[in-house]
């Protein structure tokens, strides 16, 4: 689940949708609580899963990306093209 959210912070934060600072902020409130922040698995490893995910349609995964902290996410269909380069594969 921290995994999922950082992935998602990490997609907003390419988008435009939110600050560094906020992503910074996230990622060390996780690992104080001592979840894990980072995936063991290649994005090449992932993608091809979450396009099998009911969220995706069309190339597309609907994600719920955070816009700041205290702020009311949103949700977007995000390409696959994006999810990689937001995820480095």
């Amino acid at each position: 689940m921290a995994i999922g959210m950082v992935a998602a912070s990490r997609v907003a934060l390419s988008l435009g949708l939110l600050k560094q600072t906020d992503l910074e902020r996230q990622i060390a409130l996780l690992e104080i609580l001592g979840l894990p922040t980072e995936t063991p698995y290649r994005i090449t490893e992932v993608l091809p899963l979450m396009m099998r995910d009911k969220k995706a349609e069309h190339g597309s995964i609907r994600l719920v990306l955070p816009t700041g902290i205290g702020s009311e996410p949103i949700v977007k269909c995000v390409s696959e093209a994006e999810i990689r380069g937001a995820l480095g594969g």
